[in-house]
C-alpha cells in the first residue's frame, strides 16, 4: 500500500500554516519521515476497523470463529483501534503546528 502521495499533498496543506520558526534540514526532514510514518499507521488502523465491522456485519458466519464473545471482542478492538487513530492524528496535526518549511521552499 502507497500512501506517499496524499501524504505528501496534505503535509503540503498543513504546513504552510505554521508559526514555528525554520528548521534544520535534518529535523525538517525527520518530522516528514515521522509524519509520513503516522499516515500509515493511522491509514492501517482505519483499515483493520473496517474489516472488524464488516465481519460484525457479516453475522454469525464470520463470527463462528471468533472467541467465546464475539460482539463484546470486536467491540473492544474496535474502540481500541479509534484510539489508537485518534493518537495519531493529535500526533500528526501537533506536529504540522511545530513544523515550518524554509522561506522560498516548495
Amino acid at each position: 500500500m502507497d500512501c506517499k502521495l496524499p501524504t505528501l499533498a496534505l503535509l503540503a496543506v498543513l504546513a504552510p500554516a505554521s508559526p514555528a520558526p525554520a528548521q534544520e534540514p535534518a529535523a525538517h526532514e525527520e518530522m516528514h519521515e515521522q509524519m509520513i510514518d503516522l499516515f500509515g499507521t493511522v491509514e492501517l488502523r482505519l483499515r483493520q476497523i473496517d474489516k472488524l465491522l464488516y465481519d460484525a456485519a457479516a453475522g454469525e458466519a464470520r463470527l463462528a470463529s471468533a472467541p467465546e464473545n464475539p460482539i463484546s471482542s470486536l467491540l473492544k478492538t474496535g474502540a481500541a483501534r479509534s484510539r489508537e487513530v485518534i493518537e495519531g492524528i493529535d500526533k500528526i496535526l501537533e506536529l504540522a503546528r511545530n513544523h515550518q518549511h524554509p522561506s522560498g521552499g516548495t
